[in-house]
């Protein structure tokens, strides 16, 4: 069952659009020339329903195609980068191809909501796009740039790396206002103007659900990615019990839900207090 979620998870990373369009999105084996032992998935990741970072689940299917790729030699993962014995940073991936140069990937799986303000807000609404951007642009894909950086690299790799070509790997679906189109948000120029995208509405909304006309499936955080989910479908109606019920238990998050029409449309429900100030607790 394991195999079968992180299979269709390994087909979404694959085929999905880009995020963040600045950087050219690396080659990929096609689907089909991925040769991958369900058993060794299986026992690799047996943890998937017991783990909470999703980008470290991201980059382990980063890994495994990787290491699929016949185009390319996978050296090393979260290779950490010192100045003066401080740590400034890890290069999630250092890989070579063919003709023997080098490439430092920086990858990224993200969700984020676009509020009225103009603001692309993660669920919990303490991180949010620009902040991810800059963090990217400014910091995470100019660790390879010093050549001191170059010679830690070849010191820990055992590789003479002299120099890398930097790529950029993101992920993920931006959700907009219900009623509010694309077309309508001034989008940053980083980003891809073909991503994947849903709506969100507040729970005083879900009304508006009706005009979808389906059944819908609550999709947990593990199950993000692909969309697939081992959960019941359920009506418009225990849908908003359900919302009710998980809020009532515990702190009100946003949830999100994919339909089960031939769109199967991701949907965020959010409470009436999203987004939340950053010094509020959650």
């Amino acid at each position: 069952m394991i195999a079968k979620q992180v299979l269709s998870d390994l087909i979404w990373v694959i085929n999905s659009p880009s995020l963040i369009g600045r950087y050219e999105s690396p080659p990929f084996a096609l689907e089909s020339n991925l040769e991958l032992d369900e058993g060794q998935l299986d026992e690799r990741f047996k943890y998937l329903h017991d783990y909470h970072r999703l980008g470290g689940y991201f980059e382990d299917l980063v890994e495994v195609i990787l290491t699929a790729t016949p185009e390319y030699r996978f050296i090393g993962r979260n290779l950490p980068i010192f100045d003066d014995e401080r740590t400034v940073g890890e290069i999630d991936f250092l890989i070579s191809r063919p003709d023997g140069e080098f490439e430092h990937w920086e990858t990224a799986v993200k969700f984020y909501l676009y509020h009225r303000s103009g603001i692309y807000f993660g669920p919990n609404s303490n991180d949010t796009l620009e902040r991810k951007a800059r963090k990217l642009f400014d910091h995470q894909l100019r660790l390879l740039e010093k050549s001191s950086s170059l010679e830690q690299i070849s010191e820990r790799t055992g590789e003479e790396v002299t120099g890398v070509a930097t790529r950029l790997l993101t992920r993920g679906v931006l959700f907009y206002p219900w009623g509010q189109t694309l077309e309508s948000v001034d989008i940053p120029e980083y980003l891809n103007p073909g991503h994947s995208f849903g709506r969100w509405l507040y729970r005083s909304e879900m009304m508006k659900l009706q005009q979808l006309d389906s059944d819908f499936v609550i999709l947990e955080k593990r199950d993000w990615l692909s969309g697939n989910s081992l959960n019941p479908p359920i009506s418009l109606t225990e849908l908003r019990n359900e919302v009710d019920q998980r809020w009532f238990k515990g702190p009100a998050r946003p949830l999100m839900v994919k339909t089960l029409n031939t769109k199967a449309e991701r949907v965020f429900i959010c409470p009436p207090d999203w987004p939340r100030d950053p010094s509020e607790p959650s």
